[in-house]
């Protein structure tokens, strides 16, 4: 948005100041891909001109690569930074494998050959993938089926998963029978009408 710079600061400096208290998640928007064609690089140029702004806009993607793409709440609610569960991930563990700093893989690259690089690299384009600019055979279901995320409910011993990608009315929704919780704090997105 307009004030990404700000926003970006207030959470940087609450994460500073509470460290054991706030956890920031990695999500769409905090791909270099996705959020270079949002504008932030533009915006961080014509704030801060041409040399800090390319400098504040490499450090706060390097600040990007060192998020966590989830957390247990609890040990009983898993938040995805990113998006709903997608189809290929299939064990909590899946998500642990990723090491820190992790650059996020571009959907129209060329693949890793090593199957499981496949597997990981498909987890992370489902994650972090706008619809649009998924490739054709990646793009059949973007996201786990309700019956997908019970399951994977009840084999992690989880009671919810909690998602903040999509912009429900009133700003929160309950899918697959409660186990899939959707939130936001920006229920104007995009200048959706009032009453959502």
């Amino acid at each position: 948005g307009a004030h990404s710079l700000e926003v970006l600061t207030i959470l940087l400096s609450l994460k500073v100041a509470h460290p054991h208290r706030v956890a920031l998640l990695r999500g769409q928007h905090e791909n270099r891909h996705l959020n270079y064609h949002l504008g932030l690089r533009q915006e961080c140029e014509r704030r801060l001109g041409p040399i800090d702004g390319p400098k504040t806009y490499e450090c706060l993607n390097k600040t990007f690569e060192h998020m966590s793409l989830a957390a247990v709440v609890g040990g009983q609610i898993l938040v995805l930074g990113p998006n709903a569960l997608p189809p290929s991930l299939t064990r909590l563990d899946q998500l642990r494998r990723y090491k820190k700093p992790l650059v996020l893989p571009h959907a129209l690259q060329s693949r890793s050959v090593q199957p499981l690089d496949r597997l990981n690299e498909q987890i992370l384009l489902e994650l972090f993938t706008p619809p649009a600019l998924m490739p054709r055979e990646m793009s059949s279901q973007r996201e786990a089926s309700a019956e997908q995320v019970k399951s994977f409910c009840s084999q992690h011993k989880l009671a919810a998963i909690v998602r903040s990608r999509q912009v429900p009315a009133r700003g929160f929704s309950f899918d697959a029978g409660g186990r899939l919780i959707t939130v936001t704090s920006c229920v104007d997105y995009c200048d959706l009408p009032d009453g959502n």
